[in-house]
């Protein structure tokens, strides 16, 4: 259901844990690797974050 939602584009606000929180971020995929799952997701400010798939929570 997730790698779903990642196939979109259209912006995504995306919950994480990072270090035991919870955080949101909001932005469009710009890359997707499956083989070291991760994912680059660039933010609306043009900041490029990189999250691990494992602490994706939900996507919107």
């Amino acid at each position: 259901m997730i790698l779903k939602a990642l196939k979109t584009n259209k912006l995504l606000t995306i919950n994480y844990q990072n270090n035991g929180f919870v955080q949101t971020v909001k932005g469009y995929i710009q890359n997707l690797n499956l083989l070291e799952q991760t994912l680059l997701l660039k933010e609306e400010n043009q900041h490029v974050r990189s999250l691990r798939l494992s602490s994706i929570k939900n996507i919107y």
